[in-house]
């Protein structure tokens, strides 16, 4: 049995679930995706892989039992002057994803997703700060 990749089906996952969500959507109109954009209407939300563990730890690789820990990175982006739409649009991803089980395509069961930290990044070109807050959500899943 071959052991697919997690992150990919993750990214996905998460990606449907903030483009369906009514409250993401209507703070960010629709802007999530996962690719980067060339000059980006602000605020938007960028889903990304973070990494993937094996969890091969269940038998053997012919076994049907295996499994992996991906981290999912959502990119919140604004320009909004100070903190508070970033905010809104970070508590509106983790209401959509954290402790729901979701249907992750290829593996079985619906794992938990977890919220595990969020970075706060920001940068100013001119006079516009773009603040850039990292959620990170770990998601384990067993085949």
């Amino acid at each position: 049995m071959t052991r697919p990749s997690l992150l990919g089906p993750c990214v996905r996952t998460v990606e449907t679930v903030l483009k369906e969500d009514g409250v993401v959507n209507g703070l960010v109109g629709g802007r999530v995706n996962d690719d980067t954009v060339q000059r980006p209407t602000y605020p938007y939300i960028r889903v990304e892989s973070a990494e993937e563990l094996s969890l091969n730890t269940m038998g053997a690789r012919t076994q049907p039992k295996f499994g992996s820990e991906a981290t999912v990175r959502i990119r919140v982006c604004s320009q909004y002057r100070g903190e508070r739409e970033v905010n809104d649009i970070c508590a509106a991803v983790m209401d959509a994803l954290d402790g729901h089980r979701q249907e992750i395509e290829g593996f079985a069961g619906r794992p938990y997703f977890h919220f595990a930290r969020t970075t706060p990044l920001q940068d100013s070109v001119g006079a516009v700060i773009t603040r850039e807050w990292l959620m990170e959500f770990d998601i384990v899943a067993h085949q």
